[in-house]
């Protein structure tokens, strides 16, 4: 149960406005015991069998109840108090005082499904996009994930506003939603913590005025994540911006695909962006000058307070060309890199002020934009 518990604590927010959201509601009946939680936007809900106690419906810290139950299902009793819950795990037992019942928020229904995507599939390609969703972004488009799921394929497209991430996966049915950070992060925590086949996709829509608001549920394995979904209409229009054939360019201006060591170009990124300078609108000491050759890749950067450092990378260029040299957000290149798992990665450029392609096994997964430069 704490690991199931665990992944529910992804669902509510770090400090509770309300008290009521820092608690989970526990009902146990028919066998079955279910813990529910919410933040009113994001649900999470953790179903098991094999519950042999008395039946049970109230609302219990989650903190509290992380750390006293184990693995197995916990035994509940009630307290000498009437809103007191004894919980026995292990053999070690905790009161708990509940919270009114009818004050824990009512959860969205389910709606009918319209997806259901391989459960391996989508946890891989969910770890090569989660970095890139934005926190905190004042489009409130950006503080989600775009999850497509039409003709057999599911793509899945996080930005940040300056950088793109891109995956896919195979996926049975039809559905576009832009799904909140939290959720998704609860989602790849239950992927993580029990791998599954599939996972279902439900869709439902609650009219609210001269509107609806629309709420999509994922099921995977004892976990069932809903949210409210974020307005899908302004989210970038992201496909406009990856190139659909990368080495294959026209005149005047072609796309060059730059291929090198993945790790050497990780250490390289990392071991330079120390010296790298930036402004507050960048997000600080983040740039690093990078200038594309024939045969190598240098990688440059300086600053009064830190000093200069350098480092080279051998590459190989799909065609003859200029050397072009931008700035591009060292960090955002690492942790588009981390996500790979090929021994090669492809770098895919036009010109100086043109965004950068990552590309993996020939696929575009990730996209960061240049960053300016003094006389460019």
């Amino acid at each position: 149960m704490r690991k199931g518990l665990s992944v529910l604590k992804q669902c509510i927010p770090a400090r509770a406005s309300l008290t009521i959201l820092a608690y989970a509601q526990v009902r146990g009946d028919n066998g079955v015991l279910t813990a529910e939680v919410t933040d009113l936007d994001v649900w999470g809900v953790w179903e098991e069998g094999g519950y042999a106690g008395v039946p049970l419906n109230c609302c219990l810290p989650l903190a509290r109840l992380i750390a006293v139950v184990e693995d197995e299902v916990p035994r509940f009793q009630c307290g000498e108090k009437a809103e007191a819950v004894v919980v026995e795990s292990s053999g070690i037992m905790e009161e708990l005082y509940s919270w009114p019942v009818d004050e824990f928020p009512a959860r969205p229904d389910r709606g009918e499904i319209v997806a259901r995507i391989p459960g391996a599939a989508f946890a891989q390609a969910l770890g090569k996009v989660a970095y890139d969703i934005g926190l905190g972004c004042t489009r409130e488009c950006l503080n989600g994930l775009q999850i497509t799921v039409r003709d057999g394929w599911t793509v899945l497209a996080a930005s940040d506003g300056s950088r793109l991430a891109v995956s896919c996966c195979g996926g049975e049915g039809k559905a576009e939603a832009v799904v909140p950070r939290k959720a998704i992060l609860a989602l790849q925590a239950a992927l993580e913590a029990a791998p599954t086949d599939s996972v279902n996709v439900w869709w439902w829509e609650k009219p609210v005025g001269d509107s609806t608001s629309s709420y999509v549920w994922f099921q995977a394995g004892p976990w069932k994540i809903g949210a409210r979904l974020l307005d899908g209409d302004h989210f970038p229009d992201w496909k406009d911006v990856v190139v659909s054939k990368p080495v294959k360019g026209t005149e005047p201006s072609p796309w060059y695909q730059v291929t090198c060591d993945r790790k050497a170009m990780i250490k390289a990124m990392t071991s330079v962006g120390r010296y790298s300078v930036g402004d507050k609108n960048d997000g600080g000491n983040v740039m690093v000058k990078v200038l594309w050759g024939r045969e190598e890749i240098k990688l440059s950067a300086s600053s009064v307070e830190r000093g200069s450092g350098k480092a080279v990378v051998a590459c190989q260029r799909s065609e003859a060309g200029e050397e072009i040299e931008m700035g591009l957000n060292w960090r955002s290149c690492v942790d588009a890199l981390r996500v790979m798992e090929t021994k090669e990665v492809g770098f895919v450029i036009k010109a100086a002020r043109r965004p950068v392609h990552f590309v993996e096994d020939g696929c575009v997964i990730g996209v960061v934009m240049p960053m300016r430069m003094e006389g460019m």
